[in-house]
């Protein structure tokens, strides 16, 4: 029982960093596999999902890494022009990072590709498609 009420706690205050980070913070972004909808990603360490959204202070950092059995490539959706830096993610450890400067709504995407040779895993339903929406203030 307290371990749970450790780990509700540890998760609940990652979250609410994620969700409330400073200027010149930075923020982890987590791809992995996931057996129902092929993958997801967390922001912070909170909860897996496929879709994100979080609100942070001018000047934060993302860096976004792929922890999955497929490449993944990041693509800015809408809000202020970001300069994407290898933004294909192509395989086990790569990463990423952006810095959203500029207040505004900012959307991105991942574009899945095939599962690297070896490791294909089986899945339930149709492979989700990671969107995270930043609220830049």
């Amino acid at each position: 029982m307290r371990r749970t009420f450790i780990l509700l706690a540890a998760a609940a205050f990652a979250a609410v960093a994620a969700s409330s980070a400073g200027a010149g913070s930075s923020v982890g972004i987590t791809i992995r596999h996931a057996m129902h909808g092929c993958h997801v990603w967390s922001v912070a360490g909170a909860t897996y999902t496929a879709s994100q959204t979080v609100q942070v202070a001018a000047g934060t950092s993302f860096v976004f890494k792929n922890n999955d059995v497929m490449p993944h490539t990041i693509v800015q959706l809408a809000g202020p022009k970001v300069a994407l830096r290898a933004p294909k993610l192509g395989r086990v450890g790569a990463h990423m990072a952006i810095i959203l400067k500029t207040p505004g709504v900012y959307r991105f995407k991942t574009i899945a590709g095939e599962d690297y040779p070896g490791m294909e895993l089986k899945t339930v339903g149709e492979d989700s498609v990671l969107r995270l929406k930043v609220i830049v203030r």
